[in-house]
């Protein structure tokens, strides 16, 4: 499977119920809040750097995590910016992959997530 086939199958496995912000999510952004099962996912097939990051946007700050592979850069929900007024990343580093799943609702969203994707792959 090429990166191509990996993110449509990717984006093809969020959903509401995956995402960070669940009502915030919508079929028309369905990136929305999926940054870290999508990284997860990622990290777990790939290895590599899990990237943490911060931006603001209508005075709120939010986190966002991407992933580095090999000195590539793969960040698939970067599109749910593209629907808001301003999206500036104000601070990167690298994070541990662990600090993405961190209780119980997280690892229900992201086992969630990782079952769609699977499916799709069938």
């Amino acid at each position: 499977m090429n990166l191509i086939e990996i993110r449509n199958k990717i984006e093809g496995a969020w959903s509401k119920d995956t995402s960070y912000k669940p009502d915030e999510w919508t079929k028309e952004n369905p990136a929305w809040g999926q940054c870290a099962v999508t990284t997860k996912l990622l990290f777990d097939m790939f290895g590599g750097n899990v990237v943490m990051g911060y931006f603001h946007h209508n005075k709120e700050t939010r986190r966002h995590y991407f992933n580095q592979v090999n000195g590539f850069t793969i960040d698939f929900t970067v599109v749910q910016f593209d629907l808001l007024d301003s999206f500036t990343l104000i601070a990167t580093g690298n994070t541990n992959p662990d600090n993405l799943i961190t209780d119980d609702w997280m690892l229900k969203r992201f086992h969630l997530f990782k079952i769609n994707f699977l499916l799709l792959n069938n």
